[in-house]
């Protein structure tokens, strides 16, 4: 007699993995790759918009950046092709990586700036070490 819960409980259980499983694929998954792609499809629409700037050597800071969730900051990289980098500042995606074009750039930025930027705007914890590593001494002010 006492088999008969066991067993009732053990198809209780395969079917709530199964249930979880299939929601998870059909709901959870897709949404995270829409937001990774939104996100890409953000960045490059913001580099090509100010790929061709007057000014090219300063930073350049946009909150809800083409109308979406994203804060994106745009640090000059010397480079008369790519002027700037643009980096994602609010988020930070799963094994710990950010988002930035042309990824591997080198930026130009000033300690100041960086983080007058880190006190005013919402900045992930791994974005803040990145930009903290690579800014030079000094108090520039971006526009």
């Amino acid at each position: 007699m006492a088999t008969k819960p066991v067993a009732v409980s053990i198809v209780l259980v395969a079917l709530a993995a199964v249930a979880y499983r299939y929601y998870y694929t059909r709901v959870i998954a897709p949404m995270h790759r829409i937001g990774t792609a939104q996100a890409w499809t953000v960045l490059q629409t913001v580099e090509a918009e100010h790929r061709s700037d007057s000014d090219r050597d300063s930073a350049v800071l946009l909150p809800n950046a083409d109308h979406s969730r994203y804060t994106l900051l745009g640090l000059p990289t010397g480079s008369a092709r790519l002027p700037r980098a643009w980096i994602i500042l609010n988020q930070w995606t799963p094994g710990a990586r950010m988002k930035m074009i042309p990824a591997n750039a080198h930026i130009h930025v000033q300690c100041g700036y960086v983080e007058q930027v880190l006190r005013t705007a919402d900045v992930e914890p791994g974005v803040r070490s990145f930009l903290r590593s690579r800014c030079v001494p000094g108090n520039a002010i971006g526009r």
